[in-house]
């Protein structure tokens, strides 16, 4: 028990004579040892992983890079600690310079000549291997061709009951497409692009980028094409419909069943009350009389063009001679 107390009296007194000042001289002592064995150890060689920054060097004017060059490759190295420090946070070196002389024809480099390339270029720096597997890229002739501009239509959302009253205008109608040979020749003369613009209730006039509907590295001139056209919105009206004889004999008495037929049209909401003076034509034709059950199909033969569909649901007249 004597002892215990012993013990504690000296961490009281340990306590007692630990004040802010001798908190700054440990602190100082920790920080002094810390940069001694920082800068010690940098003045050490060590072999470890890093990544190196790229550039293709190649005709940049007539050639293309059909898809996005890497723009670093994995190396294990050895050197200094002082060397790989500044590397490591860029202070050092410009980045690996791969010329490429005939880049159509070659389309990949090995870990062995990526290997010489770095060795050539890290002088201060060894290169041990190349932790990267074979890098490929696919090169192409630079073309620009003019193209036509449409507008897929099965893209384009209108809202409920409203219909498209007018062409689609694009404007221009054609651009000049710059990029690989091979994208540009796959678009066939035709650039397709589609309207984003969904549950449309109102005409439209919206400019779409093109290249932002293309894949790859490609450019377009004007880059922006308006498009526009008109809706509006239409309504189903029930009505009914005088039919008109044609060609029936005039030398005896020949009866229709109706004289009238129930139809269902369908017409811009704004040319509804239009539609009691529309000249629309239903016809009974005697001329193609079913002889078998005495009866004639209807036809419509003349309606207005604002009117977009009628449909007659009963088509046959029974034809009655008295």
């Amino acid at each position: 028990m004597s002892q215990s107390k012993e013990i504690l009296k000296l961490l009281r007194g340990l306590r007692a004579s630990f004040d802010k000042r001798n908190a700054k001289v440990i602190l100082l002592c920790f920080i002094l040892a810390f940069v001694f064995w920082f800068f010690n150890s940098l003045n050490k060689d060590y072999s470890t992983r890093m990544d190196f920054p790229i550039t293709f060097d190649y005709n940049k004017d007539s050639l293309v890079s059909v898809h996005s060059l890497p723009s670093r490759v994995s190396l294990n190295v050895t050197g200094g600690g002082w060397n790989l420090l500044k590397r490591s946070l860029g202070f050092s070196g410009s980045p690996i310079q791969i010329d490429l002389e005939n880049p159509i024809a070659q389309k990949f480099l090995t870990q062995y000549n990526l290997l010489n390339i770095a060795t050539d270029q890290l002088e201060d720096i060894e290169v041990n291997f190349v932790i990267n597997d074979t890098i490929y890229f696919d090169i192409e002739p630079k073309i620009s061709s003019k193209l036509k501009v449409r507008i897929d239509t099965t893209t384009i959302q209108l809202a409920d009951n409203y219909e498209m009253i007018s062409e689609i205008s694009v404007q221009p109608d054609s651009v000049e497409i710059t990029g690989p040979e091979s994208i540009v020749n796959n678009l066939n003369g035709v650039v397709t692009l589609n309207l984003l613009e969904t549950e449309i209730d109102d005409n439209i006039s919206e400019q779409i980028s093109v290249t932002n509907q293309l894949e790859g590295p490609i450019s377009s001139s004007p880059d922006e094409v308006t498009v526009s056209f008109q809706v509006e919105e239409f309504e189903t009206v029930e009505t009914r419909l005088r039919i008109e004889r044609k060609n029936f004999p005039g030398n005896s008495v020949f009866l229709m069943s109706k004289g009238l037929t129930d139809a269902t049209v369908y017409l811009p909401a704004s040319r509804v009350e239009n539609l009691d003076t529309a000249k629309i034509s239903v016809i009974a034709d005697y001329n193609k009389l079913n002889a078998n059950d005495s009866t004639i199909e209807i036809q419509l033969v003349k309606k207005p063009g604002f009117i977009k569909k009628i449909d007659i649901p009963d088509r046959v007249v029974k034809i009655i001679y008295q």
